[in-house]
């Protein structure tokens, strides 16, 4: 069964977007949002999201074996409720 939910530490995402303007907040949480429903995300949807390329906003993601996008902080949130039974 997937969680229904991922811890959010809302210091720490403060201290990660301190210097990101309104607008990249917005797309960096929509990315968060679409990674935690669909996995590690193609570049299409970085793109789709994003509209054109953020050096910020994409330095918040590393690169899979397969090319796409994914938040390791994230990543490891969702597996720590999973291994947890959530």
């Amino acid at each position: 069964m997937k969680t229904p939910c991922f811890n959010f530490y809302p210091d720490n995402f403060i201290g990660g977007t301190q210097f990101f303007t309104d607008e990249q907040v917005g797309i960096y949480i929509r990315l968060l949002c679409a990674q935690f429903q669909k996995g590690s995300l193609t570049e299409k949807h970085m793109k789709f999201i994003c509209k054109s390329y953020d050096e910020d906003i994409y330095n918040k993601f590393k690169k899979d074996d397969c090319g796409n996008y994914y938040n390791e902080r994230l990543r490891n949130e969702i597996e720590k409720r999973q291994e947890s039974g959530y």
